[in-house]
């Protein structure tokens, strides 16, 4: 079992089948899980939050960043273990639940070949899973009671994807808007419906001023965050004129 590795104050990184889920600890001691992964990946996430001193009923959330199954395949299989709400930006709300076909990707040359390697190994990861989300988030709108993670609209991965902003640990879950490498390098994620708008986005992000960054795939930064994201920002743009 993987267990939870904290990068900041009552904040958790849990590395799930094929991306990141985040565990957040509020003043009540629960929990608000954002992107709890494929589905199969809830019973980790369940276990994670035992490790952390509670169990289902602790679980108050479930957010997702955006409507791709490597991030929200196990939210409704979560939900319906927790009996929490799922949370998402309306337009990627209105695919997870059906209403609106989802959109593809405006894929590169360099994405294309690892699209299609995903799309013929893993095809559920590029789908849709369906999910009633049940609270619609807008930008600037606080996930929690405490106020303490604001929304923080990203759109451009997909025309509904979400940051979470929780300034007083001076922190940042990006979902897919930014990715980790290997060897630490943060870049603009790949497979993005509109990548002029992501690359704005992540721009965006930055002016944050974060430390800490939870990115959707990778290891996630524990220091200088904003300068990361700035620089992946910044080459993200040159490589489009380059």
């Amino acid at each position: 079992m993987t267990s939870p590795q904290a990068i900041a104050p009552d904040l958790w990184v849990l590395p799930t089948s094929a991306s990141n889920a985040y565990l957040w600890r509020t003043t009540a001691a629960r929990f608000i899980v954002v992107d709890p992964g494929l589905y199969g990946d809830e019973s980790a996430v369940l276990d994670a939050v035992a490790e952390l001193g509670g169990n289902a009923h602790d679980v108050a959330s479930i957010v997702l960043t955006h409507f791709h199954s490597d991030h929200a395949g196990a939210a409704s299989a979560l939900a319906a273990a927790t009996g929490a709400p799922v949370c998402a930006a309306p337009r990627d709300a209105a695919v997870l639940r059906g209403e609106t076909p989802r959109p593809l990707p405006d894929l590169t040359a360099t994405e294309r070949p690892l699209y299609e390697r995903i799309a013929a190994s893993h095809p559920g990861n590029l789908e849709a899973p369906r999910c009633a989300v049940s609270v619609e988030l807008e930008h600037g709108d606080p996930v929690d009671d405490d106020e303490e993670l604001i929304v923080h609209a990203v759109t451009g991965h997909t025309w509904g994807s979400i940051a979470v902003h929780i300034p007083r640990r001076s922190a940042v879950l990006t979902g897919d808007i930014a990715v980790s490498g290997p060897g630490g390098e943060v870049t603009l994620g790949p497979f993005n419906v509109d990548r002029r708008r992501a690359r704005r986005a992540l721009a965006r992000l930055a002016t944050l001023n974060a430390r800490v960054a939870g990115v959707g795939h990778g290891q996630p930064l524990l220091r200088g965050a904003h300068e990361a994201l700035r620089h992946a920002g910044d080459a993200a743009s040159a490589s489009s004129t380059g």
